[in-house]
């Protein structure tokens, strides 16, 4: 079969738009709800690859290779607040995606860009091929360039992620509901990982709430609390985006509904 590859490279000035839309809805308990489970309201969508479908959020379709990370951005700024998402991740070994919040937008210095490319390109085993091959004309690579005047566009803020790390080198470890900051600061912190296999459903859905009230910071997975942490670097982030992550890597899909947050 032929290997398909589509690039889009989007010159962006500014992350984020502001449209015309109409008042979110607030719930019983006080919670704004921020999707309405109908279309892409109230948010920016950076490459235009998430969808709707039956009442969620969706990015991927198990047969989509990424090459960049991509975000789906609030188009509102919080800054102390109660958040509750709903999220299923499905896909191979390399499923990657994560719930960021304080984030905004943050261009990438060449050397650390440089980096970045590396560790995106798969390393190949003792015999050559990449350890991740399989029939790769099966898929189909997206390549996603987002820059600005001074370079690579990523993201920064925190992160409660959703990922696994499965390196027969190493000891697995998993950084599901680990609070993470790692392109403007290499910051990994994480919790008690004793019962996380018992409280995750890894291919269903799984409930996370954030509260961010200010330098402390608290993730729960199915009301199991994974990280409270109090962050005293003065530069971490008081306010900032909500942002909802398709990472590059190997084949996924990732869904989000129920998004309701609530602000202190």
């Amino acid at each position: 079969m032929r290997y398909f590859k589509l690039i889009l490279c989007l010159s962006i000035l500014s992350v984020f738009s502001i449209g015309c839309q109409s008042a979110p809805t607030m719930d019983d308990d006080g919670f704004t709800i921020l999707f309405n489970g109908k279309d892409k309201s109230g948010w920016y969508d950076e490459f235009n690859i998430w969808r709707i479908e039956n009442g969620c959020l969706v990015a991927g379709d198990l047969k989509t290779l990424y090459s960049a990370p991509s975000w789906l951005y609030s188009e509102k700024t919080y800054r102390n607040f109660e958040l509750h998402v709903e999220v299923k991740l499905l896909g191979g070994s390399n499923k990657n995606s994560g719930i960021w919040y304080r984030c905004r937008p943050y261009d990438m210095p060449d050397e650390e860009e440089e980096i970045e490319e590396e560790e995106m390109e798969e390393e190949p085993d003792e015999e050559g091929h990449d350890e991740e091959e399989q029939d790769r004309s099966e898929f189909v690579e997206v390549e996603l360039v987002s820059k600005n005047d001074s370079g690579l566009l990523l993201c920064t803020g925190y992160e409660s992620d959703l990922f696994y790390e499965d390196d027969p080198k190493e000891p697995l470890l998993n950084y599901w509901g680990t609070l993470h900051d790692s392109y403007r600061r290499d910051l990994r912190v994480v919790g008690d990982q004793s019962r996380m296999d018992d409280v995750i459903n890894y291919e269903g859905w799984n409930h996370f709430v954030i509260r961010a009230e200010g330098n402390r910071l608290q993730h729960w997975i199915n009301g199991y609390q994974v990280i409270d942490y109090v962050d005293n670097d003065p530069t971490g982030p008081r306010e900032g985006k909500i942002g909802l992550q398709v990472y590059w890597g190997g084949p996924q899909q990732v869904f989000y509904r129920n998004i309701r947050i609530k602000e202190l």
